[in-house]
């Protein structure tokens, strides 16, 4: 497989190579927005762009993850540089929304099942669940299916400290599914 030369190397903050896609984001400087481009599967085209989801294009792209066969991605969009990232689920041949929409996945975490039909992420407690003040701790570890409510889903991990910070790392074969954690409190 080969990329077609691309001006501005230097400026790439990530490319991955999925499935039969090449996905490539590029950082503001370089475009006017941080749209998620996808090439290889015909002419290059914005997969996402998330200056189409405001009307003041005050909206950015904060993370995505893809599935395993880049059938499908999964991606978090926060308005007004609030980085409160709400994740929401495309499929990558159409570009279309595939309507999940859950809140309150700011710097998420996200592993894939194998076959694309849920994965693992995190998310950060509703406003009025935990003590006010104390909605940008409590990060937990949920199983959310396609198709299903994001308030029904399985909650899978929380740490015994509300500033610790779990991420989610699952095995290709989606058999063991690890956590790795940051402490983030001091003293």
């Amino acid at each position: 497989v080969a990329l077609r030369q691309l001006e501005v190397l230097e400026f790439l903050r990530e490319v991955v190579v999925v499935g039969r896609h090449v996905e490539v984001a590029v950082p503001a400087e370089v475009e006017d927005d941080d749209a998620c481009l996808l090439g290889l599967a015909g002419p290059d085209r914005a997969l996402l762009d998330p200056t189409t989801q405001a009307a003041d294009a005050a909206c950015a792209l904060d993370w995505h993850y893809p599935s395993a066969d880049g059938r499908l991605l999964a991606y978090g969009l926060s308005h007004g540089g609030s980085e409160k990232s709400t994740l929401r689920v495309l499929e990558v041949a159409t570009g279309r929304d595939l309507g999940e929409a859950i809140p309150f996945t700011r710097a998420c975490s996200l592993e894939w099942q194998p076959d694309g039909s849920a994965f693992y992420y995190t998310r950060y407690p509703e406003p009025g669940s935990v003590p006010a003040g104390q909605e940008d701790y409590n990060r937990r570890v949920f199983f959310h299916r396609l198709g299903t409510d994001w308030r029904k889903d399985t909650l899978v991990f929380a740490p015994e400290e509300p500033e610790d910070w779990p991420n989610v790392h699952l095995s290709p074969d989606g058999q063991w599914l690890a956590f790795a954690g940051i402490q983030t409190r001091t003293g």
